[in-house]
């Protein structure tokens, strides 16, 4: 995988009271070659259209694609790599809108964007709040390739 940052820097947030509802971050691009897209298929998810041109070929893709939960991966990877989190993300408690809209193939150019959906203060614990992130994938053309909704839990800007 090749990791593209974004041009300018993005400095990592302190904390949940810094972050707003329909912000948006561009968080740069993630491109998948051939090799990286057999060896994911290889070790977990070994279905043909991910490993063998000629059985692509025959499938709905018309020929290799990437594996779904590769591209989920590969853009998560970016996000964390990026560090808009890395001061105050404590965890994932799920995910939720996962759309694959678009097959990914080898050497497709992926861009991630974010969108902060929500951010809800803890009654319990008012140290940390949920925080419903969308991301959205587009390919070197523009074309949306997947979206989902992320919630992660976000410390207050003390740290964690």
């Amino acid at each position: 995988m090749i990791f593209t940052f974004p041009s300018e820097p993005i400095a990592p947030v302190a904390g949940y009271e810094d972050l707003v509802a329909g912000q948006r971050y561009s968080l740069g691009s993630v491109s998948l070659d051939r090799a990286d897209t057999i060896g994911f298929a290889t070790d977990y998810d070994p279905q043909p259209f991910h490993l063998d041109d000629a059985a692509a070929a025959k499938s709905v893709f018309g020929q290799l694609v990437a594996s779904g939960l590769q591209t989920i991966g590969a853009i998560f990877s970016l996000s964390v790599r990026v560090g808009v989190l890395s001061r105050c993300n404590l965890a994932g408690t799920g995910m939720t809108d996962v759309k694959w809209l678009r097959a990914v193939r080898p050497g497709d150019v992926l861009s991630l964007e974010w969108t902060i959906l929500s951010v809800t203060p803890s009654a319990r614990r008012p140290e940390r709040a949920a925080v419903h992130i969308r991301y959205d994938v587009t390919n070197q053309d523009g074309q949306p390739t997947l979206s989902l909704v992320l919630h992660h839990v976000v410390a207050r800007g003390s740290g964690i």
